[in-house]
């Protein structure tokens, strides 16, 4: 079988560079094959989809990278059918140098049973690693980062259960963490996810803001600021980057009304989010630094989002709430969902919204009175280091549309909170703990 060390490659130095073609796949993993620790980085620059068959291990042993070449804005970079494995392998997006948009570095569309595991995906100007619609998918161990959307999103067909497993992988450098959308069965467990806050309370920052930009005024600049981010005024309304033109202006995707000296803060958007499934399980993860919630479970369709758990969970210093659960859209409901064992530290660090987007959890049916039921909070921790400030208000909130007597509430710690262990009911005290 034909490999580059056969040829010499290696031994001459060229083993950087190569072009590879869709129809060249088969070549490629021959390439690979006997590939170990011992021999020199190899560097394949591709602008069409490499597709791994079905039940192919392709093993790049920590050595190869596949980078997407200069302008070919692929749809996919690496793509995986039935039982096929991506192991060791950097996956590069090359972002500086394609279009911010939908491409995904590595996808498991429709497939059965694929692993993606011990890779680097990095540097995508769209998606990490999406699950579209496929089954029992295992990411493990994988360290991602640099992406403009999501690094991890699970799209499935309401009620089929999915079964996938998402463990000790490493995020970071990122615009959202994790995405799942309608899974079922599923586990995202050890995770970490390290986001980074610029203007939080320990360093503030002020900006002026008109049409599209955004001006730098005191405080941190924007020199660290990520394309993908969003920027978090007062008042707590949101904007995602399109661009940074300098460490003292940058662009947002909608059009802003003219203001001067306004708080902000600015960094990844949800670390996880969970619109719609049920019977998951998000235990044992580590979420630190989001502009916007560290985990946001939500209804946005016609199925339910439903017998969920929230466990063991270690969440900090979020622009918003810790963790939320909030009716968006939809004729499905929200039912018997637990958050159990999570800790929860200073939430609330963005410039000052409503008040459920300054408490540790927060239970929002905004509205509808019938959509969330059976919600179970129990031994969770949630503690405030700047428990003077006010950023932090409760440790518990609920706009009271979470149905009658439908939050059942355990024992639970808060301290540092600027209202202690009390609970906010849209307005009032409805609780002490």
């Amino acid at each position: 079988m034909f490999s580059l060390w056969d040829v010499g490659l290696w031994d001459a130095g060229l083993w950087k560079d190569f072009t590879v073609q869709t129809s060249d796949a088969t070549a490629l993993q021959a390439a690979l094959d006997g590939i170990s620790a011992t021999h020199p980085p190899v560097t394949y620059v591709v602008s069409s989809t490499i597709v791994i068959p079905a039940g192919a291990r392709f093993d790049g042993a920590g050595v190869v990278t596949i980078k997407q070449a200069n302008g070919a804005n692929l749809s996919s970079i690496v793509s995986l059918q039935d039982g096929a494995q991506l192991i060791g392998v950097t996956v590069d997006g090359n972002r500086a140098n394609n279009n911010a948009g939908q491409d995904v570095a590595v996808r498991i569309g429709n497939s059965d049973g694929c692993v993606v595991d011990r890779c680097t995906v990095q540097n995508c100007p769209g998606y990490g690693v999406v699950v579209n619609h496929g089954l029992r998918a295992r990411i493990t161990n994988n360290v991602i980062k640099n992406f403009y959307v999501n690094s991890f999103a699970i799209y499935a067909d309401p009620g089929v259960p999915t079964y996938h497993r998402i463990e000790d992988n490493h995020v970071s450098e990122i615009g959202w963490a994790f995405l799942t959308a309608g899974g079922s069965h599923d586990i995202i467990r050890n995770n970490t996810v390290d986001g980074h806050l610029i203007g939080g309370p320990d360093a503030r920052m002020t900006a002026d803001m008109s049409g599209n930009t955004v001006t730098w005024v005191s405080g941190p600049d924007f020199s660290d600021v990520i394309v993908g981010n969003f920027i978090v005024f007062d008042g707590g309304k949101e904007f995602r980057i399109t661009s940074v033109a300098s460490s003292t202006s940058l662009t947002v995707s909608t059009t802003l009304p003219t203001e001067t000296g306004m708080q902000a803060a600015i960094g990844p958007g949800d670390l996880l989010g969970l619109m719609g499934g049920s019977h998951n399980l998000v235990d044992g993860n580590t979420f630190v630094g989001g502009a916007t919630y560290g985990i946001g479970m939500s209804q946005a369709g016609n199925f339910d989002t439903s017998y969920n758990t929230f466990s063991n969970n270690n969440i900090s210093g979020c622009g918003k709430t810790g963790i939320v659960m909030a009716y968006g859209s939809g004729t499905g409901v929200m039912r018997g969902n637990s958050i159990v064992g999570n800790k929860v530290r200073d939430s609330g660090q963005s410039p000052a919204g409503s008040t459920l987007n300054r408490c540790g959890v927060a239970i929002a049916g905004n509205g509808r009175a019938d959509k969330i039921f059976g919600t179970f909070i129990d031994a969770n921790t949630v503690d405030s280091t700047h428990g003077g400030d006010g950023q932090m208000q409760y440790w518990l909130g609920t706009d009271g549309y979470g149905g009658p007597g439908e939050i059942k509430i355990g024992s639970n710690t808060a301290s540092g909170v600027a209202n202690g262990s009390t609970i906010y009911q849209a307005g009032s005290l409805v609780e002490a703990v």
